[in-house]
Formats: C-alpha cells, sequence, structure tokens
C-alpha cells in the first residue's frame, strides 16, 4: 500500500517553525497501524491518522513541562465559518482549550474543569521551601550571579544587559502580534519574531542567561515567592482571544504539508453524506488528499520558570500532574492541557465511481453537510464543490486538537526546610 506525503516547505507552530519533515517522500506503509488508539472508522479518524504520520507528534516543539503529546478527534469537527473573529458560535466551539481534557477521550469537554480557574486553587495553597547550601550549591550560585551582576544586584553584566534588551524586543513583538488583524502584516510580525529569537540565542546568550537565571531561582533563599508572583499576573492575564490568534496564524501560514492517500489505505472507506433532508451512501472512496497544519497556543503561564522551580509545594498536597500518563490521580489538578488546533484545508475526495446525482444537487440545496461525522458544510462556511465522483472542501476544517500529558509539577527538592 502507497501513503504518500508531499511537503511544500514546512509547518508553523504559534511561534516556532518545524522544519524537519522536510525530507518525506513516497514510502510503503499502513497509516492504520500509526495511531492505534484511533479506530479508523469515520473520515474524520482516517485524516486524523494520515496527520499523524505526516506531522509526528513528537517533532512538534514542547516545553519541558511536556511528557508526550498525542492528537485528539474532535466530536465536532467541520468547517470554520467565513469569519471566526468576534463569532462567538466559533468562539464557544473552541473553547474547549480552555478546559482540561478528561483522561477518556470521549467524555463530555462540557463537563471538564476550567483551566485558569483550577489553576487559581494555587493561589492560596502555595508553599516555599528553603534549602541549606553546601560548597557545590554556593559555587554553582555564586558563578550563576557572576554571569547576571557586575558587582551588586542592581547592576547588571553587559551579557545580561543584552539579554534583557532582546527580551524587551520580542516581548514587543508579540504584543504587536497580538493586537494586529492584517493577515500579511502578522506573517511579517512572526517573521520579526523568528528572527529575533535566533538573534536572541546567539548574540543575547539566551539559553546560558536562562540557565543562571534558573539557579538562582533553584539555590537563592526567598528567590520563589516573586515567581510565584509573576505566574499570577500572567494567569490573571490569559485572554480566550488567544485562540483566535492562534487559528488566525496557522491560516496565514503559507508553508502546510500536502497528504495524499490512495485506496489501499483507505481500507474500503464509504462515507454516508448527511443533509437537511437525509441521507445518502456514497461509493467507496478512492482517493483523499488534503493540507495540514498545527498551531500550537502559547500558554505563557504554562511556559513560566515558577512551574519547573524545585522549591514549592502546597499546602493541601494538591498537585498539578504526578508525572504519571497511565493513570490519573484525585490528588492531580492538572494531568494535561489542550496545547493546540490541528487544522485541515483543500480536502479533495475521489469516489471509485459515480454518486447518487440527487444527492449531490441536495447537497448544493442543503443548509448543512456532513460526510458521516465531519461537517462540511454550515452557516456561514464556503461551499463545498462536487462532480459525480469527487467532492472538494476548501474548508479550513477544524480536526483536532493536540493534547500534552504533562512532567510532575511540582517537583520539590529534597532536603528543604518549608515555611509555615
Amino acid at each position: 500500500m502507497i501513503f504518500e506525503i508531499c511537503v511544500r516547505g514546512c509547518v508553523f507552530l504559534g511561534q516556532r517553525f518545524l522544519v524537519a519533515l522536510l525530507s518525506l517522500s513516497l514510502f510503503t506503509t499502513s497509516a492504520w497501524t500509526q495511531s492505534a488508539d484511533l479506530p479508523k472508522r469515520t473520515l474524520q479518524e482516517v485524516l486524523l491518522g494520515f496527520v499523524s504520520q505526516a506531522v509526528p507528534v513528537q517533532s512538534i516543539p514542547g516545553n519541558q513541562i511536556v511528557l508526550s503529546r498525542s492528537f485528539r478527534a474532535l466530536a465536532d469537527a467541520g468547517v470554520f465559518p467565513n469569519l471566526i473573529d468576534g463569532n462567538k458560535d466559533f468562539e464557544n466551539r473552541i473553547s474547549i482549550s480552555e478546559k482540561i481534557p478528561a483522561k477518556d477521550p470521549l467524555a463530555d469537554p462540557s463537563k471538564a474543569a476550567a483551566l485558569v480557574d483550577t489553576l487559581s486553587k494555587l493561589r492560596d495553597d502555595v508553599q516555599f521551601g528553603n534549602k541549606a547550601l553546601d560548597s557545590s550549591d554556593a559555587a554553582v550560585l555564586a558563578a550563576a550571579k557572576l554571569l547576571l551582576y557586575a558587582n551588586t544586584q542592581d547592576t547588571p553584566t553587559e551579557a545580561y544587559k543584552s539579554y534583557l534588551s532582546y527580551s524587551d524586543q520580542y516581548k514587543t513583538q508579540v504584543t504587536q502580534l497580538q493586537q494586529e488583524t492584517n493577515p500579511a502584516t502578522r506573517v511579517s510580525i512572526q517573521n520579526r519574531i523568528s528572527q529575533l529569537e535566533r538573534d536572541w540565542e546567539l548574540f543575547g546568550m539566551r539559553n546560558e542567561i536562562e540557565a543562571a537565571l534558573q539557579q538562582i531561582s533553584d539555590l537563592e533563599p526567598a528567590s520563589s515567592a516573586p515567581l510565584f508572583n509573576e505566574w499570577l499576573t500572567l494567569l490573571n492575564k490569559t485572554d480566550p482571544s488567544e485562540n483566535i490568534a492562534t487559528i488566525r496564524d496557522a491560516l496565514s501560514n503559507s508553508d502546510w504539508i500536502r497528504v495524499s492517500a490512495s485506496s489501499g489505505d483507505l481500507g474500503a472507506l464509504k462515507l454516508t453524506l448527511k443533509l437537511d433532508g437525509g441521507s445518502f451512501d456514497l461509493p467507496q472512496i478512492s482517493r483523499v488528499s488534503f493540507d495540514v497544519t498545527v498551531g500550537i497556543m502559547p500558554h505563557a503561564f504554562l511556559n513560566h520558570p515558577f512551574l519547573t522551580n524545585t522549591r514549592w509545594r502546597t499546602r493541601s498536597g494538591l498537585v498539578l500532574s504526578d508525572g504519571n500518563v497511565v493513570t490519573d490521580d484525585p490528588s492531580e489538578i492538572l494531568p494535561r492541557v489542550a496545547s493546540g488546533f490541528v487544522i485541515v484545508k483543500n480536502l479533495d475526495i475521489t469516489l471509485s465511481s459515480a454518486a447518487d446525482r440527487s444527492a449531490l444537487v441536495s447537497l448544493g440545496r442543503s443548509r448543512a453537510a456532513s460526510l458521516s461525522s465531519l461537517t462540511i458544510k454550515s452557516k456561514g462556511s464556503p461551499e463545498p464543490a462536487y462532480q459525480l465522483r469527487s467532492i472538494s472542501v476548501s474548508g479550513p476544517i477544524l480536526l483536532a486538537i493536540t493534547i500534552d500529558e504533562l512532567a510532575k509539577l511540582p517537583n520539590p527538592a529534597v532536603g528543604l526546610n518549608w515555611e509555615e
């Protein structure tokens, strides 16, 4: 069986680019075995299986609190409306990203706890600890301070000044990106951010400075509380409009991965065309092609160093995550997060024989339409195109979300003296 992946460029992921897929070519395999946890019964699940091959989830940049990442099909997968900004129905549809996903992918997402409300439970529950430094710890702390400060902690070194300058520029560009709505201007800002990040690492000693900051945070007495306050400030600034911004960024990206699968990989896939006036069984599918990208949400409060600081715990015994991805413990309040959106466009479906002409005529007249569970036509969405042996949906289509299983948080160091 031949599964074809044509890579045009790279996939935009939040504010970083995935370029590891440029060498993919034709290969013999079965898409059915790549995502064994998803039964391949619907078009949505079949597409997601192919996406798992085209965009391996572990190749998508994450952060140090992520243990593993997976794709999860959406129950209401389907086309976007033409105008997503200010569209309350669409905002409600993607609000799943603002909730904590259940372990069971079939659980009702409307009953999930709100992410920000859950994290706010830490506000009066965090306890800080200090550690008596041995000679090795003292040497590490001294070296970290030497990199950051010239004489006192009020006088940054030239290296730290350069780092802070890049940090300020980065924050300015990110703020502009969040406020900008023009697609072309957003792409320009995204390119500036990518270049700025490269320069920051090369000339601003980003990795070295941040390592030193983390060492000071871990070893310096009373340095954890300010981090916690910074984190709470970020949490309070969380804006649901970031979801729309993430999707807008993904849509404006010019580089998508083109995926094509022929009949051998489709497993005799047959679909039902569901319309206002009834349902029609379609002939077997002989080929499916589509473009795919993944938009990763920034979630600044999940990238903050407070979470990885090793000198805090909760008084109540609650944890964000215990680091066990197999089962959930009652003490966990954040074992996983929804981190991004899987988006498809230019979906082309070729049938092995002619469809019922009346079914296609009804498709043109119907106000809503779906292929099995995948909505291809709804109020305000682009019209699908069709011939007797083909159906095309220019899209875009919200297909799935990415789920991140989190590492152990908090993960306090041993031998700490805990404050009352």
